[in-house]
């Protein structure tokens, strides 16, 4: 019978072993893909950059300039050629931008704009809810409170209880 770490690929055994012995703390979907990235490069001792990439570059460019640092077997520093590429990619983007008219890059701004309107209105939407429950707990606290004064300014020998 087979263990399940027979099944699985070398890469992904690397990938889970690492987890466990840096008992890293991955909360969101953006830091899993950034630590993978690191593995796949060869280089932890810069996680941090990928972390700040995954959370804030776009998905697509970053797996395009993985596979062409992939690609390249002899390349000692895969990082390096990583960022080179995502680099270049970026400038191809920005020159495919300028060349637009100014009509179609308008409408690709508002595109854009829109996108984080609406992640904007969502933080604050749950920065809203947030507010709204710590100010449901200070107003517990404070009938709590209230309710302790009432205990105890009522003398004990007047306190009755009906059932």
């Amino acid at each position: 019978m087979k263990k399940l770490f027979d099944t699985i690929s070398d890469t992904h055994k690397s990938y889970i072993n690492a987890l466990i012995k840096k008992n890293s703390y991955v909360n969101y979907e953006f830091q899993d893909f950034a630590y993978r990235l690191a593995l796949k490069l060869g280089d932890l001792d810069h996680k941090g950059i990928y972390f700040r990439l995954a959370k804030y570059e776009l998905r697509s460019r970053l797996e395009v300039a993985l596979a062409f640092a992939c690609d390249y077997t002899h390349e000692p520093n895969k990082g390096k050629l990583f960022m080179w590429k995502l680099k270049q990619i970026r400038e191809e983007a920005k020159e495919r931008f300028e060349k637009l008219d100014e009509q179609e890059q308008n409408a690709y701004l508002e595109k854009f704009d829109k996108h984080k309107k609406e992640e904007l209105r969502k933080i604050k939407i749950r920065a809203k809810e947030i507010q709204d429950n710590l100010k449901e707990k200070r107003d517990i606290r404070r009938s709590q409170k209230k309710l302790e004064k009432l205990k105890d300014s009522i003398p004990k020998d007047q306190i009755t209880f009906e059932i």
